[in-house]
């Protein structure tokens, strides 16, 4: 219990941080933007790096990227950096949470990437219909889809992939009903960089 507990204060601290989806589509129609796409292989998939924060990745649209956020840990201060697309009553974001040293434990990442799935489909009210252990770069990972319930779009899920790196967590997800061929070519086109350090986040 005590090694659970040790795990669900540093997950804690990551799934609060996570953008998702709401329960109606309407108001989400400005964050379609001008050059949104119907046509996979169109040349307006941007891709966005981030050495800083070791990866690279690919949007159908221009991102937003809001101002970084912080949350106080017992070693300092935890970063929390959003990038996210809004096509139509679609979601296509990316989360990374830098954690000063001394606070992520990853001895035991099965129990972390678990508590992270399980908090996520409980926070949407929604169940887990598919995970798997994946690996990233060397390290572990977990992608997973999370069927929400009959009160949003018909059909509508959560498609997440969650990235342990030591002091980074990354948080990888699609929202809503969704172009497969998008959320697969959005997915697979996520990948880990070097870490260039700065002093500054």
């Amino acid at each position: 219990m005590e090694q659970i507990g040790k795990h669900k204060k540093l997950l804690t601290l990551v799934v609060i941080t996570i953008a998702t989806m709401s329960a109606s589509c309407g108001p989400q129609q400005k964050y379609a933007g001008e050059g949104a796409i119907t046509d996979i292989k169109a040349e307006t998939w941007l891709t966005i790096d981030e050495p800083t924060l070791g990866f690279k990745s690919k949007f159908p649209g221009k991102w937003n990227t809001p101002p970084v956020e912080t949350m106080e840990t017992e070693n300092g201060l935890a970063y929390v950096y959003i990038f996210d697309y809004w096509h139509v009553a679609f979601q296509y974001g990316i989360t990374v949470v830098k954690f000063p040293h001394g606070v992520a434990d990853m001895s035991d990442p099965d129990t972390v990437l678990d508590f992270a799935v399980n908090s996520l489909a409980e926070e949407q009210n929604g169940t887990v219909a598919f995970q798997e252990n994946v690996n990233m770069g060397g390290y572990p990972a977990r992608r997973a889809m999370i069927s929400l319930p009959d009160s949003y779009l018909k059909q509508a899920r959560v498609n997440t992939m969650i990235i342990l790196r030591n002091q980074l967590v990354y948080r990888i997800t699609t929202a809503g009903v969704g172009n497969h061929e998008f959320i697969e070519h959005f997915m697979d086109s996520f990948e880990l960089t070097p870490v260039i350090v700065q002093f500054n986040p």
